[in-house]
């Protein structure tokens, strides 16, 4: 997406994101009216998570519309939850957790596009804090909310482990609430890398 933008540069992607993400809504949109699924799949996690790999790989053949995105504020969840509603189509949200954040961090601090460490501390502790809020609130009661743990074998491919399959969103909310990371606590996960 963001190489789509005039002038845009890897090493300050950051300086972009704003502009990539309103392309992104336009897309998603678009996809909304033009699209002849009735599934939305709202593919979510913090930067550098395997978001973008799973898409790929395990989502590729699937019907259904899916927006990878990092969905770090409950207000871009309700804007995307209300506009698949008024398109008539279901909306899942399929969280990726990794295993690890600091080695999500190093993958982060490798990747090309190059973004400041306060976009990874915030999309880690913030996409965490949507998903308690979509299984908190009932207006979201019938969005399937899957979960995936990302890691990175050996040989450098990732791998994705589903937790709760066939768990209530009771127990995937305990999950998320044991598992919430304040911005503090990643910075302190992180520090020393």
């Amino acid at each position: 997406m963001k190489s789509r933008i005039v002038g845009y540069d890897p090493n300050k992607a950051d300086l972009v994101q704003r502009q990539s993400a309103l392309l992104a809504d336009a897309e998603y949109d678009e996809a909304l009216k033009s699209q002849p699924f009735d599934h939305v799949i709202l593919l979510c996690g913090g930067s550098a998570s395997g978001k973008s790999e799973f898409c790929s790989t395990a989502l590729s053949s699937r019907d259904a519309i899916v927006f990878d995105s990092t969905l770090s504020s409950t207000l871009a969840l309700k804007n995307k939850w209300e506009r698949a509603k008024k398109s008539h189509k279901t909306l899942e949200i399929i969280y990726i957790m990794p295993e690890s954040i600091a080695k999500s961090y190093v993958t982060f601090l490798n990747r090309v596009r190059k973004f400041p460490t306060e976009h990874f501390v915030r999309t880690h502790a913030q996409s965490r804090v949507v998903v308690i809020e979509a299984l908190q609130r009932p207006r979201y009661a019938n969005v399937e909310i899957t979960i995936f743990i990302s890691s990175v074998k050996s040989d450098n491919t990732m791998i994705y482990r589903q937790i709760f399959e066939n768990g209530s969103r009771l127990e995937k909310l305990e999950f998320f609430e044991r598992e919430r990371l304040s911005r503090q606590m990643i910075e302190n996960i992180i520090r020393d890398i």
